[in-house]
């Protein structure tokens, strides 16, 4: 007998994942025993992994070489490639880039060049070679590539004029690169004046030299103007005479300007910041530029010493002290250091002469005032008051005891003067000036009343003119008269005699303000006010 057998036969089956990451080969039938030899091979883009079969790895190799014995189902694996895109921007800050990074194999990458301000974009390269010129670049990834986006710095045209043409001459225009600072000067023709720099109609600098970052093309304008000077003058000190001559002047006109000296003062030259530039009172010049000059005067007065201190000494600190010229206003003030101190009065040759903490006076010669404090002596308190404005009353203060107080009202001369009243209602004199030795505090009441039209009939008429006044004017009169000015503290501050008819006076050295004028003669006094200003 005969035992037959036949060889057994396998089915070797072959897969690709994905399918379209390569193909295989070598599946099929084989007989027991046989060598099977299977085929991975990538397609592009794609790399091979392994070979699997239920998901285990049986082979790395892309050719797996086996023995069949039996039936097999085998994948073979494949991974898809990834690539990397990437950018550089060329200058380094002359823009951003966008699209560069990972990419598997067949994607688009979109690329985005962006200029930075000043920079134009130019092309993209890669090993050197233009790949584009526009700076949105889109490609399919088959590969690494590395991309170079290129700029180039901006060149701007700077144009400057001169308005009008013949106004100046001006530089700085031309090309320059983004950033680059342009300086632009304007340099005005003889007899114009730079006016200021314009752009597009809009005003920008209002210097000659104009500095400025170049960031685009711009057409930039100097304007000028056709000069007139300024000729400005000033006497020094003011109260040593008067300039004339000042004005607008047109290039190459002639000036003349006149310095003429005050009373009591000399001219002594003009100056122009501080450089004597004419020794002349009249002084001509050709115009060409704007000018301040100064006429100096000088005094011809007197400069008279005025020493102060106080008595006792260390009472206090004495202000004002110091080297006078003849009319000149003199203030001195207290500032007392013992508290204890009780001020008096300042004495002058041993006469009291002001109880007020401030002395005013007219510097007319060498002086020695002295302020008088105590404060072991009995002080008594002088005052007096009027129901009536512009009363002027001369003599209150501060008096040590038993000393002698002269008090005098100074009235408009539509009051007349009844006397003196005390705080009990009494009237303790009716004459004017009041005259006695204090012993206690004093308050008195100045009794004054409106005249009557017939006594104001009678009385001489007395004309000031003008008033107000610059501080020159006339005082008409018809008897002759001893004139007192005073201030409204009381300080004499003028005296001159009167002619009958008109007199002539000049206090215009004196501050401005109201002023009290007083006409004197054996049998009266006539009272008025006039005002300086």
């Amino acid at each position: 007998l005969t035992a037959h057998f036949s060889l057994n036969t396998y089915t070797i089956t072959v897969n690709a994942a994905p399918s379209a990451g390569g193909t295989v080969s070598g599946g099929g039938s084989y007989d027991h025993g046989q060598t099977a030899t299977l085929s991975a091979t990538p397609a592009s883009g794609y790399t091979f992994v392994n070979w699997t079969e239920n998901g285990n790895v049986v082979s790395t190799q892309q050719s797996f070489l086996f023995n069949v014995t039996g039936n097999r189902n085998l994948t073979a694996n494949f991974s898809m490639e990834a690539y990397t895109v990437a950018l550089t921007a060329n200058p380094a800050n002359a823009g951003t880039l966008t699209g560069g990074g990972n990419y598997n194999h067949g994607q688009t990458a979109t690329l985005t060049a962006t200029p930075s301000a000043g920079y134009t974009f130019v092309n993209w390269t890669e090993n050197g070679d233009a790949v584009s010129n526009y700076p949105g670049y889109s490609f399919t990834v088959t590969g690494n590539r590395n991309l170079t986006a290129h700029f180039s710095l901006n060149t701007y045209t700077i144009t400057v004029n001169a308005e009008p043409s013949e106004g100046g001459a001006v530089s700085g225009g031309g090309s320059y690169d983004h950033g680059q600072t342009a300086t632009l000067s304007a340099i005005p023709a003889s007899g114009h004046t730079f006016l200021y720099w314009t752009k597009n109609g809009n005003i920008i600098a209002e210097e000659t030299e104009y500095v400025f970052a170049v960031t685009e093309s711009s057409t930039i304008t100097a304007h000028f103007e056709t000069s007139n000077y300024t000729i400005s003058l000033e006497a020094s000190p003011a109260a040593g005479g008067s300039v004339i001559g000042s004005g607008i002047y047109n290039p190459g006109e002639t000036v003349a300007v006149t310095a003429i000296a005050n009373p009591d003062f000399v001219f002594i030259f003009w100056t122009e910041n501080g450089e004597v530039v004419s020794f002349d009172e009249q002084y001509s010049f050709i115009a060409n530029g704007n000018r301040h000059l100064s006429a100096v005067f000088e005094s011809t007065l007197a400069l008279y010493t005025i020493k102060a201190k106080s008595n006792p000494a260390g009472f206090a600190i004495i202000t004002g002290a110091g080297y006078y010229t003849e009319n000149d206003w003199v203030v001195l003030n207290i500032n007392p250091i013992d508290e204890s101190a009780v001020f008096v009065g300042w004495e002058i040759n041993g006469n009291i002469v002001s109880r007020d903490e401030q002395y005013r006076f007219i510097a007319s010669n060498d002086m020695h005032v002295i302020a008088q404090f105590t404060h072991n002596q009995r002080i008594f308190s002088v005052e007096a008051a009027s129901i009536f404005n512009d009363v002027l009353i001369k003599g209150t203060g501060n008096y040590p005891e038993k000393e002698n107080v002269i008090l005098e009202v100074f009235q408009p001369d539509n009051l007349k003067f009844i006397g003196w009243r005390n705080a009990a209602g009494q009237i303790v004199s009716r004459s004017n000036p009041y005259s006695f030795d204090v012993n206690r505090d004093v308050w008195l009441e100045v009794l004054l009343e409106l005249k009557t039209e017939e006594e104001m009939f009678r009385e001489e008429t007395v004309t000031i003119y003008p008033n107000p006044t610059d501080g020159r004017f006339y005082v008409n009169v018809e008897n002759p008269y001893e004139l007192e000015i005073r201030d409204t503290s009381g300080l004499l501050v003028w005296r001159q005699s009167l002619e009958p008819g008109d007199n002539f006076v000049d206090i215009a050295y004196l501050p401005l303000g109201m002023y009290l004028l007083n006409l004197y003669d054996t049998e009266k006094t006539i009272s008025r006010k006039i005002i300086l200003k």
